[in-house]
């Protein structure tokens, strides 16, 4: 039996929908996980500007200074 590329594409959303996928609402003051490789070697940005230093020291500071 040859599947459509239509047919496919709907069991496929049927599966994931049946599986409760659910949009869950933002909330304040969570936890941000995130993997940042290679791991900065500190976090002062006036002495490091390389980019894992930039993403994690950005969200670091970002919260202090709002």
């Amino acid at each position: 039996m040859k599947w459509s590329r239509r047919s496919v594409l709907a069991a496929g959303l049927a599966t994931t929908l049946g599986r409760g996928a659910t949009a869950q609402t933002p909330t304040r003051g969570g936890t941000l996980r995130s993997i940042i490789n290679p791991e900065p070697p500190g976090l002062i940005l006036a002495l490091n500007q390389l980019l894992p230093t930039l993403v994690v020291a950005g969200k670091i500071y970002q919260g202090l200074l709002r």
